[in-house]
């Protein structure tokens, strides 16, 4: 599976198709599935933001976010949702540095909703050792990790065995694990084998 990569002239295309083929959904249901689990409010991450879906929804639970994504583009289109939201000045830091750059700031709550997966495979320990530390006592993380089954899996992305994601999470207690594998389509329309890990965690006190 080749994307252009940040920097390339056509990654900022590429991501534009696929954030207007999403546009008109809500927002993704595993926020659904995080948020009995949501600690008090504080600061928390969206890595990988997109456009901001997620970004509004932490905003709505008394959340400040601090948003991450090495788009620009879409970075702007988060920006103007976040304002016509009508969300108060100062709740919302941004970030357009690739996750290998990233310096997580610490935090309550780290949510990474289908996008950790695309950190390079030669700087994923470094990017998950950095968002670790970024947890603090009591913090939750809510994310999805690739399976080797999916049909994205290849050496351009990051994707783990069941026992190299339960490796990662060592040290944090599991509050939800699930691992699906099924066919479906893209948000593009292409048809898929996916095999994804839903995980929910927390460090402990």
């Amino acid at each position: 599976m080749s994307r252009p990569g940040p920097g390339d002239p056509a990654f900022s295309e590429y991501w534009k198709e696929f954030h207007d083929a999403v546009e008109p959904r809500p927002y993704n249901p595993f926020l659904d599935v995080l948020e009995p689990y949501l600690p008090s409010p504080g600061l928390a991450l969206d890595v990988g933001s997109g456009r901001g879906k997620s970004t509004v929804w932490l905003l709505d639970r008394g959340f400040d976010v601090w948003a991450q994504d090495a788009d620009p583009v879409a970075m702007a289109g988060l920006v103007e949702r976040v304002k016509v939201h009508g969300v108060e000045p100062g709740r919302l830091t941004t970030s357009t540095v690739p996750f290998e750059e990233a310096e997580f700031p610490a935090c309550t709550l780290a949510v990474s909703v289908f996008s950790l997966f695309f950190t390079h495979p030669g700087a994923f320990d470094r990017v998950w050792a950095k968002l670790r530390r970024a947890l603090e006592p009591g913090a939750v993380f809510g994310g999805q990790l690739l399976g080797p089954n999916d049909d994205w899996a290849s050496p351009e992305l990051s994707f783990h065995s069941s026992s190299e994601a339960h490796a990662l999470f060592n040290g944090l207690e599991i509050l939800h694990w699930e691992e699906v594998e099924r066919d479906g389509q893209t948000a593009l329309g292409q048809s898929k084998h996916w095999h994804v890990f839903h995980i929910v965690a927390r460090r402990p006190l």
